[in-house]
């Protein structure tokens, strides 16, 4: 594991996100394994994708901070995602400015671990304004991605989770992103599936080769949304 610059756990899932008291657990043994990052992304939290706008409590941000603290003594940094994608309008100045203010918090406290997550979203542009300033989708996530990178400075390890997160076959979108993304810009991948069983060398560069760069590997396995709900994943 440790030839991956990247290393760690996505809170990344749908359902009940877990308590600070479960993440403070989990950060402090992280550490232990060999792993160097937490992102903290989960899809029921509202302030993170319903109403991703909002800005987060002074307590939420104390926990935040505390995160970041407890990552740092064993060596795990600790990162956060936004997902705009549901309601964003991708040509307001105002949502552009609201997301980048967003994500400036979390530099303030001490974040240098940030994802643009635009997964599981419209797969067209759904707002007159976006149709009129953008030829396509992955022209708008561009656009979106630079503004945001631009704003939070080379010092930032800047991800972008992309609407086609998985399959190993270019798409137009993926190669409109390879190209026009800075190259440092990290781009996460699923593998062939959301939930791929194993993951293949030839996968991946296949996709790296589309995106023109590394790919950051976001495994699903295991997980406990989607279709592995009734499932239990035990150890021996």
């Amino acid at each position: 594991m440790e030839g991956f610059r990247h290393r760690g756990v996505i809170e990344g899932f749908y359902g009940p996100p877990w308590s600070h008291r479960d993440r403070i657990w989990l950060i402090e043994r992280m550490g232990g394994w060999g792993m160097n990052r937490y992102v903290y992304a989960p899809k029921d939290d509202p302030l993170h994708l319903a109403r991703w706008r909002d800005p987060y409590p002074a307590g939420t941000l104390r926990e935040f901070a505390n995160l970041i603290e407890s990552g740092a003594r064993v060596g795990v940094k600790v990162g956060f995602a936004v997902s705009p994608g549901h309601s964003i309008r991708y040509a307001s100045a105002e949502d552009r400015r609201a997301l980048v203010e967003k994500f400036q918090v979390f530099r303030g406290l001490g974040s240098d671990f940030i994802t643009l997550a635009l997964d599981d979203v419209p797969s067209s542009l759904v707002h007159e304004e976006d149709r009129q300033a953008f030829a396509t989708l992955a022209e708008a996530h561009v656009a979106l991605a630079l503004e945001v990178h631009a704003a939070l400075g080379p010092e930032v390890v800047f991800c972008v989770v992309p609407t086609d997160y998985l399959g190993v076959e270019p798409s137009d979108y993926l190669e409109t992103l390879g190209a026009g993304l800075d190259p440092n810009v990290e781009v996460a991948w699923t593998g062939r599936t959301v939930i791929s069983p194993s993951v293949t060398c030839e996968e991946a560069a296949q996709r790296a080769a589309t995106l023109r760069r590394r790919v950051l590997m976001w495994d699903n396995v295991p997980v406990a949304d989607g279709p592995m709900r009734s499932m239990l994943h035990l150890g021996p």
